[in-house]
C-alpha cells in the first residue's frame, strides 16, 4: 500500500509541473496603468498624509512597502505612487514640484 501512495505522489508531482506550473508562471495578460513614484515617506503616518492630501484632491494613490515584519529597528520606506497622468499634478499638491 505504502508503494502505491509514493507512486501516486510522484506521478501527482509530475503531472502538476508538466500542467500546472506553465500556467502559473505566464504573465497576466489584459492593460496596464503607467505609474510613478511620487516620493519616499519618513514613515508610515507621513504617507498616509500624502496619500489623503492626493485623495481629497481626486487623485488615487498607492503606498508600496513598508512592512517591517520582524525587524522594527530598521528604517522602511514608504513609497507613494500615482499614475502617471497624475504624477505632475501630485507633485504640486505635495509641494515637491
Amino acid at each position: 500500500m505504502g508503494f502505491v501512495v509514493f507512486m501516486a505522489t510522484v506521478i501527482a508531482a509530475a503531472l502538476a509541473t508538466v500542467y500546472g506550473l506553465p500556467r502559473l508562471m505566464r504573465r497576466r495578460q489584459g492593460p496596464t496603468t503607467p505609474m510613478s513614484r511620487i516620493g519616499v515617506a519618513a514613515g508610515e503616518d507621513e504617507a498616509r498624509s500624502w496619500q489623503q492630501a492626493l485623495r481629497s484632491a481626486g487623485i488615487s494613490s498607492r503606498i508600496i512597502g513598508g512592512t517591517p515584519g520582524a525587524y522594527r529597528s530598521l528604517g522602511y520606506e514608504h513609497e507613494l505612487w500615482v499614475r502617471q497622468k497624475d504624477a505632475e499634478r501630485a507633485r504640486t499638491i505635495l509641494g515637491f514640484a
